[in-house]
């Protein structure tokens, strides 16, 4: 990761997206169901406001805590590598479930195939 701004942008990027295709598709096919695409929105949203809020947090020791200042740069290091892998198997995965679920309102003839990256 290269920094939090791009992370923040690349997650705002995705929940667009995501938010774009509902749209677009309600649009396109009256089938679906107005309640159901809203509700998506709002999942939407909330994993937006989730994720978000999840990519600034802090770290609870100092570097008095540790017997260096490598120890702690070491310590603090895999912290974050720990808390931003978790972070986004988590948007991943709230994400997928929510393409699953915009696929399944759209006519049959036009879905398409999703599955995770394994």
């Amino acid at each position: 990761m290269a920094s939090k701004r791009q992370l923040k942008k690349r997650i705002d990027s995705i929940c667009t997206d995501l938010a774009n295709d509902i749209q677009h598709a309600a649009w396109l096919y009256p089938q679906i169901e107005e309640e159901k695409a809203i509700a998506l929105l709002a999942d939407i949203a909330a994993l937006k406001i989730d994720a978000l809020s999840k990519v600034s947090f802090s770290f609870d020791k100092c570097v008095k805590d540790f017997d260096s200042r490598h120890d702690y740069r070491k310590a603090l290091h895999a912290y974050k590598a720990a808390a931003y892998t978790k972070l986004r198997k988590e948007f991943a995965d709230k994400a997928f479930e929510i393409v699953k679920r915009m696929n399944e309102l759209v006519p049959a003839d036009v879905r398409v195939l999703v599955s995770p990256k394994g």
